[in-house]
């Protein structure tokens, strides 16, 4: 038998858990779940690195007889590292306010079919790119006292082995920097105004890094995405992911980015997988809209809220911009319906619907796109446990609906320890292979027709 440990951090929470293979089995035992801390220092939403360092140690003391440990989190978000790899202040939380500056400035700056062509990702108001603007535009002195720009699992991990930050693959290719040839753009870098002696350079997953509490500390498929496309349970063609967390990401995995003008047009973005592989995909907004409205009410009492509620009741965009962070989630979303949201059970079955929707829209887009027809979806992560959802889903876009692993980012994550450390072979493949012995419910379309009446204004 080996053991590894799976360190996933999300924005919302992280969890440390065991991941044991023994024969074609794999078991997870949880060792610490908690919040992500966060907290407002010097004027700006931040991740607060001692308590995330704390939260990591209360699981390693109980990991037993692991061999290995790997970090993944959420993309774009950085640290800064001083000459002497001392962290100058806490990392800036993605959803500050402050990185939309950075974002105007750059999109200004910017021929976006070019850009697009070059790096193969869409540029947000919350990439690693609009925040370093941001930061260079009010003459930030965190930047100006840097030495080096390490990513939130990179500079976890560098602090739990006293090493080096890596600057590993997926992780990178969240940050709209790095171009699609595997090298940080200079051109972009000049933008901005920041040397390049700011960034290691990319480099694949599995480097051993050192070790802490007598674990082996190494990089995996750092990006969450990335980890979760990993472990989820495909066969062959004709599927798509989508990984349903606090953020939705939806996407096919390919084997070489697409960058014509209608990916482009369409938001679409390419970032790197795990073994070579590419990520094209959408980022959609997901369950965050449910955790801003829900207050002290369960996930699962949302829903069976929801289920009471009349269906098909008001229609907004769950990726409008003004959703990202608004000081009243509820409030936003009715002033975007184009009916009136009358009650609670109301709003959280809007909520699930049009997030449904959005997801069938980026499905037909991927398959216009691509030329491809898909017919299953795999939908990974905490969100694969709200049924209802899941069932909107498959009826919106006409798909069967793999629902499963839930934990397919812890998964993804052990995978690649596992093969660095010989317990398997590829991790893409045999890896797989383990993941398919795991349970998955399936959800078939039943009401399409219904749905696309709805989706196009006539239901």
């Amino acid at each position: 038998m080996a053991k590894v440990i799976a360190i996933d951090l999300g924005a919302s929470s992280g969890r440390v858990a065991a991941v044991a293979l023994q024969g074609s089995q794999l078991k997870i035992e949880e060792l610490h779940r908690f919040e992500t801390p966060c907290g407002i220092q010097n004027g700006f939403e931040r991740w607060l690195i001692p308590d995330l360092i704390a939260n990591i140690n209360i699981g390693l003391s109980r990991a037993g007889d692991a061999i290995s440990a790997g970090i993944d989190t959420w993309g774009v978000d950085f640290g800064l590292l001083n000459r002497r790899d001392e962290l100058v202040a806490n990392p800036i939380r993605y959803r500050d306010p402050s990185h939309h500056a950075g974002f105007a400035h750059l999109q200004k700056a910017l021929n976006p079919l070019r850009h697009f062509n070059r790096i193969g990702i869409q540029p947000l108001p919350f990439n690693t790119a609009s925040q370093l603007m941001a930061r260079k535009l009010r003459n930030d002195d965190e930047l100006e006292n840097a030495a080096t720009l390490a990513m939130m699992p990179d500079l976890l991990a560098s602090m739990l082995a006293n090493a080096k930050p890596a600057f590993e693959q997926t992780i990178a290719s969240t940050t709209e920097m790095l171009a699609l040839d595997g090298r940080w753009d200079q051109e972009l870098l000049d933008r901005i105004g920041v040397s390049g002696s700011l960034l290691r350079d990319a480099e694949p997953a599995g480097r051993l890094l050192g070790s802490v509490n007598g674990i082996q500390l190494r990089t995996v498929a750092s990006h969450d995405t990335a980890s979760a496309v990993l472990a989820c349970p495909a066969q062959s063609g004709g599927w798509a992911f989508l990984s349903s967390g606090t953020w939705s990401i939806v996407g096919v995995e390919t084997d070489s980015p697409i960058t014509t003008e209608e990916a482009a047009a369409h938001g679409f973005g390419n970032e790197r997988g795990y073994g070579g592989t590419f990520r094209f995909l959408k980022n959609c907004s997901g369950l965050w809209l449910l955790e801003r409205t829900r207050g002290s009410k369960s996930a699962v009492e949302c829903i069976e809220l929801a289920k009471r509620a009349a269906p098909f009741a008001a229609r907004f965009d769950p990726d409008d911009s003004s959703l990202i962070n608004p000081p009243d989630m509820a409030a936003a979303i009715r002033s975007l319906a184009d009916a009136p949201i009358e009650d609670e059970p109301s709003l959280f079955r809007a909520i699930f619907e049009n997030l449904a929707a959005a997801y069938a829209r980026n499905i037909a887009q991927i398959e216009k796109i691509q030329g491809k027809e898909i017919h299953t979806i795999h939908l990974v992560g905490g969100g694969s446990q709200n049924e209802l959802l899941n069932q909107m889903t498959a009826d919106a876009a006409g798909k069967t609906v793999l629902a499963g692993p839930v934990e397919a980012t812890v998964l993804g994550n052990a995978l690649v320890q596992f093969e660095a450390v010989g317990a398997i072979g590829s991790a893409l493949f045999e890896g797989r292979r383990l993941v398919r012995n795991l349970p998955v419910r399936e959800f078939e379309p039943k009401h399409h027709d219904r749905w696309i009446e709805w989706m196009n204004g006539s239901g």
